[in-house]
């Protein structure tokens, strides 16, 4: 009761939102965001994904996913069920959702090779960048290879992708999708999908890693 029941236009299935969580005010810009988030994600990914709202990303992939794990601080456990109940049966089981902050949730990294993070403005909570920046053997993020990267917060996400890229994270195509969600407005939400690079054995971090394009140089694709 008191919930509306959404869809993006690229997804064959609904979610529900009540009245106390975040709401996108553009769910038709929003679904240019889910169309690439699906494409990006391969068939039979492991996914974590932080920062999750209500689950609605994680609903979006999990159809094509071997399993997700969605979390954030707010509680929002009886929507995610009844959106969980409007997924295919034979998907059902395959997603699930905690409570706790993104640092407070980095265990459900653990056998996940694709990380999704939508972030507030200020960026990653510093625990999470610094698990994601870590190349040690068994670290919290060690299984992780992709992460996609959602940003209202162009500032944090360019400081923050200098800490991965010196890590030895690589920008696929060396390109972020810039996404128009507030018509007239100078504001935009970028996508960018970040594939890492392990240095050799022994090695340090690559010159080519030190000497990677800043998120400011990063070319970007207008969609609106």
């Amino acid at each position: 009761p008191g919930c509306i029941v959404e869809r993006y236009a690229s997804v064959a299935h609904d979610f529900v939102l009540p009245p106390f969580v975040f709401r996108q005010a553009n769910l038709e810009g929003f679904d240019g965001v889910v169309r690439a988030l699906c494409a990006a994600v391969p068939p039979g990914a492991r996914v974590v994904e932080w920062y999750a709202g209500v689950g609605s990303l994680g609903m979006a992939v999990v159809p094509t996913a071997e399993w997700v794990r969605c979390s954030d601080i707010n509680p929002p456990e009886t929507a995610f069920e009844a959106s969980r109940q409007l997924l295919p049966p034979a998907v059902r089981s395959r997603i699930t959702y905690a409570v706790g902050t993104a640092s407070e949730r980095l265990c459900d990294a653990s056998g996940a090779d694709v990380a999704i993070v939508d972030p507030p403005r200020k960026g990653l909570d510093p625990l999470v960048l610094s698990a994601l920046c870590d190349q040690t053997d068994g670290s919290a993020c060690a299984s992780i290879t992709m992460l996609i990267y959602i940003s209202c917060g162009f500032a944090a996400l360019a400081r923050e992708l200098d800490a991965l890229l010196a890590a030895g994270w690589r920008v696929r195509g060396r390109q972020a999708s810039a996404h128009v969600l507030f018509t007239n407005a100078n504001h935009i939400e970028t996508m960018v999908i970040c594939d890492r690079v392990r240095p050799s054995r022994g090695a340090a971090t690559t010159v080519e890693a030190k000497a990677a394009p800043t998120a400011a140089r990063v070319q970007a694709e207008s969609h609106t």
